[in-house]
């Protein structure tokens, strides 16, 4: 969100910012450098494809990287699995947590929530799509077409047991490779003052 509180048609309010009246901006960083690569700005309803807006934001942000062998990392805003099988089609991998009241026909298995303290580990593919689901201090959802279900060592020792922490491959990926917007605003916030009257 960049600040705004001028006049503007396509200012928005999300009362969850910092700063609550601004533009809205979709970005597509590097995981690496936080460089964000490409920018696209809301500005107002459009005409969407039947996959829906979220959809088109993110193949409008990353079409000139398509059929290129990377690997996308999105939030659950934008996770869902007619992208993520569209991206595998281009030669693309993604990663990304899941809400399911977002999602377009879920596997069933994944629908009732976790109690709290429930050991229960889904893990469910097709073999494009790769759904994993736990409980950690809260419910984890994670949808993957860039790792299998498999589990890694992170390099972490738990201070109580002094065992070695092990979470699934994509957990532990998209946790090192998820900042890269969050630090560039973090970079861009420090040059940042107010616009508008």
């Amino acid at each position: 969100m960049v600040a705004w509180r001028g006049p503007l048609s396509f200012r928005v309010y999300n009362p969850n910012k910092p700063d609550k009246f601004g533009i809205k901006v979709f970005e597509l960083c590097d995981s690496n450098t936080a460089y964000c690569s490409k920018l696209d700005f809301y500005t107002g309803k459009r005409q969407s494809s039947p996959h829906g807006a979220t959809f088109d934001v993110v193949e409008g942000l990353i079409a000139p990287y398509l059929d290129c062998g990377r690997t996308l990392y999105v939030d659950n805003y934008y996770t869902s699995p007619i992208l993520f099988t569209y991206l595998k089609e281009h030669g693309t991998l993604a990663c990304g947590t899941m809400r399911m009241n977002r999602q377009r026909g879920p596997p069933k298995e994944m629908l009732p929530k976790l109690k709290k303290g429930d050991k229960t580990v889904t893990t469910l593919t097709d073999g494009t799509l790769n759904y994993i689901r736990f409980m950690d201090r809260k419910e984890v959802r994670i949808l993957t077409t860039a790792h299998s279900v498999n589990t890694v060592l992170t390099g972490k020792t738990n201070p109580v047991t002094k065992e070695p922490v092990i979470k699934f491959a994509a957990v532990h990926n998209y946790n090192k490779y998820m900042g890269a917007v969050d630090r560039s605003d973090q970079m861009v916030a420090c040059n940042a003052f107010k616009r508008g009257p």
